[in-house]
Formats: structure tokens, C-alpha cells, sequence
């Protein structure tokens, strides 16, 4: 098939609701091969799929798949997989199950509405999955904000094995709402209790395959077998101390943090266990050993060491502002 596709002959496959989009590069993913779009028959787009080149990418024959979120909302995770592999089965012969399937890459959230976390800084948050000085885009912390205040907020690296956003949910709705993906999301919402009245925030998480192996989630059964635990433990790398900016700063210049209390709001997430209109897959294969109720993400070498070497260059600083002569600094080493 990817010869096929690589001569451009295949356009007879899009009777299959598949559309070609365009040929990627690493530069681009990370994966090399041709782009498809997939769609269900009532025109909900289900996902794209990257067919990958096996000579540039280790002789490895698979495809690498991207859920679209109206397809989540409208079908649910497992459903939406499903149509996309009666798709790949009619149209290429491609057979594959949720044991088969290994996931790259999963985003774990939560909605929490009638909370307004626009008011709160990076301070209102901690976790030992990122370092709390480094305040700069593609670090540590980034934060958007607006004259109404925070919109989104990211904490860690994107190139780490977990990082986390929270962001104003109900204002990326009501700002394309002209858009089929998020008309299904606000029905989404509207349909599981939310108030759009009120505001709406999204928690998330994304964890990489590396973070992924480490809790035993290998495949997609897995994934959907451990789903609580895995919510459980990825919410637990990080407290919320709530909206008073100025008190969390006391504590923090003190070094009394840990003294204080989270947010109740943050207590019922770790707590929450509302999962009835999530079903367990039945035939679901169990592990032998449970998720760690925690799991604290180490950080890298080369992480450490761009640690080390920002508070050298601090120290330095405040060393030159207070006259020390730096011109002996080997001497001090030695």
C-alpha cells in the first residue's frame, strides 16, 4: 500500500471516507510517511493517519493515528477507534484490535465547572514534574492571559514524559462556535451537567509512551483497563492551593508551603470516582501488579544540569551586583 500511495495512485481509496492531506516529514511529527484524513459516513471527522515510509522509519510497517476531538465527543474514544479500524479493514485489509494498538501518547482530563481560575497564577500551583523559577515559552511554565486574566496556563516541559495545562474551556468554545467540533462539544458538555452560564475549565494532563511503560500501560487494553488509576496518578504530581496569590507567596517565601492546604476543589478531583459513564471493556486483560498510587516524574540528566548551570548564573549575578571582583573565579574552583 505505501508504494502505492507513494506513486500517487490513491485516489480509488477515498471512496473509504478517506481524504489524502499531504506528505510529512520528521521535521514536522517525528513521523515520516503520507497523511489520510479518516471520516465517519455522516461526516464526523474521526482522525488523521500517517502511513509510515518502512525504509525511513526502522522497516516498521504500522500506521500512526491521531484521535480528532468531535470525533471523541460525538462517539466516544472506543467507538471512535472502532470505525476507524472497519475503515482501514474495508478499504486495505487491515486488521487490528486493542491489543494490538499501542498508544504514543494519551491527554487525561477533567472538566470542572462553576470554578473560575482566571484569577490564579503559576504559584497557585505546584508539582515536582517541573521546575517552578523557569517562567518562559517552551520551558517550564508559560502562561496566556488577557485583560479578563488567565485563559491558559502550562506547566512543564513539552518534550518531558508528562506535562500539564489547565485552560478556559467555555471561552474556546463560544469563540468558534460556528465550527461543527465545537457545537458537539458544548452538546457534550450541556448534556453531562454543565452550566455554560458559569465557567468552565479543562484540567489535562498529556503522558508520553515512556511515562506510559512505566505504569505498566502498554496497549490500548491496558490504557482502557487502568484508565482510574492512571487519572488518579497523574492528578496526584500536582497540588492546587486556590486563587489567593498573595498568601500562597507568604508561605512560599517562608518555606512553609507544605503547610499548606490544598484547594478542596483538588481534593474532589483525586477523589472523584464518577466513572459509570465510562464502561470497562469486557475481556480486558489485568496486570499482575496495580498502578503506584503516585508516580513522581525524574527528572533528566540534561534537565539537572540546565538547573545547575541557570542558578550559577544567578549566584554570578547577584555576586557582580554586590561588587565581587569574578576575575579570580578559577581560584575559588581550585
Amino acid at each position: 500500500f505505501y508504494k502505492l500511495v507513494d506513486s500517487g495512485d490513491y485516489q480509488k481509496f477515498e471512496n473509504y471516507s478517506l481524504s489524502y492531506v499531504c506528505k510529512t516529514s520528521s521535521k514536522q511529527n517525528g513521523v515520516i510517511g503520507h497523511k489520510f484524513e479518516l471520516s465517519s459516513p455522516d461526516g464526523v471527522k474521526l482522525c488523521s493517519a500517517i502511513f509510515k515510509n518502512p525504509e525511513q522509519q526502522k522497516h516498521i510497517h504500522n500506521v500512526y493515528i491521531q484521535l480528532y476531538g468531535e470525533a471523541i465527543y460525538s462517539y466516544g474514544i472506543k467507538s471512535t477507534i472502532g470505525k476507524i479500524l472497519d475503515i482501514l479493514k474495508s478499504a486495505f485489509g487491515l486488521t487490528a484490535n486493542f491489543m494490538t494498538m499501542y498508544p504514543s501518547r494519551v491527554d487525561i482530563n477533567c472538566f470542572i465547572g462553576g470554578y473560575d481560575f482566571s484569577k490564579c497564577k503559576p504559584e497557585c500551583f505546584s508539582g515536582r514534574f517541573y521546575v517552578s523559577e523557569e517562567c518562559c515559552k517552551g520551558h517550564e511554565i508559560f502562561e496566556i492571559n488577557s485583560r479578563l486574566g488567565l485563559e491558559t496556563l502550562y506547566l512543564g516541559s513539552r518534550s518531558s514524559v508528562l506535562y500539564f495545562k489547565i485552560y478556559n474551556k467555555k471561552l474556546e468554545i463560544e469563540k468558534s462556535l460556528d465550527t461543527l467540533s465545537s457545537q458537539v462539544k458544548k452538546e457534550y458538555l450541556l448534556q453531562n451537567g454543565f452550566d455554560f452560564e458559569k465557567p468552565i475549565w479543562n484540567a489535562e494532563f498529556t503522558l508520553k509512551r515512556d511515562y506510559l511503560m512505566q505504569c505498566g500501560v502498554r496497549t490500548l487494553t491496558s490504557l482502557f483497563s487502568f484508565y482510574k488509576g492512571l487519572f488518579g496518578n497523574t492528578f496526584s504530581n500536582l497540588s492546587f492551593y486556590g486563587d489567593d496569590v498573595a498568601k500562597i507567596r507568604r508561605y512560599k517565601e517562608s518555606r512553609n508551603l507544605s503547610r499548606l492546604k490544598e484547594h478542596p476543589l483538588w481534593l474532589n478531583i483525586l477523589n472523584y470516582c464518577d466513572f459509570e459513564r465510562i464502561s470497562i471493556m469486557s475481556g480486558c486483560l489485568e496486570y499482575d501488579a496495580p498502578l503506584p498510587h503516585r508516580m513522581t516524574v525524574k527528572r533528566s540528566k540534561v534537565g539537572c544540569e540546565k538547573w545547575h548551570k541557570r542558578q550559577m548564573i544567578k549566584y554570578l549575578q547577584k555576586a557582580k551586583e554586590n561588587g565581587w571582583d569574578l576575575k579570580y573565579l578559577g581560584d575559588f574552583l581550585a
